[in-house]
């Protein structure tokens, strides 16, 4: 015998437990399909990232920001991104740890060496 749930008085409406057993079914592969979406896509990323030749080139740093999530319960630690003008003209933003971010100012020139998407140092010129 199906149980029966009114979300109203009228009985055309009602819903068994097996449609909500299959409504639940449904909304947790949707969610184990976006984790394994996700996850697919960092390591593709890591993947490419660890197969790019490490690069090194003269470079001007541009620009920083830093951002900082956070909510009630969840405080994160902060981004920090740097973007630069590489040699032949080209910009390039990375993720770079606070540490490095620190010591980056505006305006200086250094040997920028990357691999992939992923920042590895700056070695400022000295004047």
């Amino acid at each position: 015998m199906p149980i029966l749930l009114s979300l109203s008085s009228s009985a055309d409406t009602a819903v068994t437990g097996t449609e909500v057993y299959a409504a639940n079914t449904l909304i947790a592969i949707a969610a184990v399909i976006a984790v394994a979406a996700a996850l697919a896509y960092f390591l593709r990323r890591a993947n490419r990232d660890l197969r790019a030749p490490r690069i090194s080139d003269v470079a001007v740093v541009l620009s920083k920001r830093q951002s900082v999530l956070s909510g009630k319960s969840v405080t994160s630690a902060p981004r920090c991104k740097v973007e630069f003008r590489l040699s032949d003209g080209s910009l390039r933003e990375f993720r770079t740890p606070p540490a490095d971010f620190g010591k980056l100012e505006p305006d200086e020139t250094g040997i920028l060496t990357f691999r992939g998407s992923q920042f590895v140092s700056f070695e400022r010129f000295e004047d």
